[in-house]
């Protein structure tokens, strides 16, 4: 992909963009070569606070499920710079995307701007398939408008749907791996251990992680949860001396 000659997009770039995302080009399910550049190139960009460029590439596109990992960065924008389109395409995306990891994403977004009651109600939508961290947000969400007791049923409830994910070889391992780390995140420790002990007795879960390349992120999960065990027995051994 050519650079952007003055930091600007042309006619043509713009076009091509705009095919990629939409689908028009076979480049697979977002796991192209071309997909990850241009992934990258975007997300360098929202760092340098670009946001009329990302608009201008972005605008076009017909935001889904598989282009929403690039995509998020035109949302993001528009909350930087036009917060009426913003909140006009908020509502669009939210009806468009379901897989897991987007609604996280999106959820993430809608929480960082304050939309508190889209978070709950999109969250209510997709309730049986959140993944940890998006529960975590939609608690944060219902006890900033004083749902206390049903922030904390859904955290409780969202570690025992986990718990069962760990049991089901279908569930999604990548999920699952992110999940558990978000537990120890929280700051129950002591469930992070427990569902990680319980991820080592999943069927063929060893094979799964070389299958699936996986073994960094579950080399990862293991060493933080350590870490925070010794931070948490570490007041206890103190008390020794």
């Amino acid at each position: 992909m050519k650079r952007f000659r003055g930091g600007k997009p042309n006619k043509e770039q713009i076009e091509r963009i705009v095919r990629v995302l939409n689908g028009e080009e076979e480049l697979g399910f977002g796991n192209s070569p071309v997909y990850e550049e241009l992934f990258l190139r975007i997300q360098k960009m929202f760092r340098r606070k670009e946001w009329g460029a990302i608009y201008s590439l972005l605008n076009g596109v017909n935001i889904s499920d598989w282009n929403f990992s690039v995509c998020k960065f035109y949302l993001l924008a528009l909350s930087k710079t036009n917060k009426d389109l913003f909140l006009s395409e908020i509502g669009e995306v939210s009806s468009r995307i379901s897989k897991p990891e987007n609604i996280e994403d999106l959820v993430d977004i809608m929480y960082t701007e304050s939309l508190h009651r889209d978070v709950i109600d999109l969250c209510n939508e997709w309730q049986e398939t959140l993944t940890f961290r998006t529960n975590l947000i939609y608690s944060r969400s219902l006890r900033k408008i004083g749902l206390k007791s049903e922030a904390e049923s859904i955290i409780e409830d969202s570690k025992i749907r986990l718990a069962e994910m760990i049991s089901d070889p279908e569930a999604d391992l990548d999920i699952v791996l992110s999940s558990i780390l978000d537990v120890g995140y929280s700051g129950d420790i002591l469930a992070s251990e427990r569902l990680l002990y319980e991820l080592t007795k999943r069927r063929d879960l060893y094979q799964e992680i070389h299958e699936r390349g996986m073994l960094n992120r579950f080399v990862e999960l293991v060493n933080d949860t350590l870490d925070r065990q010794k931070k948490l027995r570490l007041p206890d051994a103190l008390k020794v001396f």
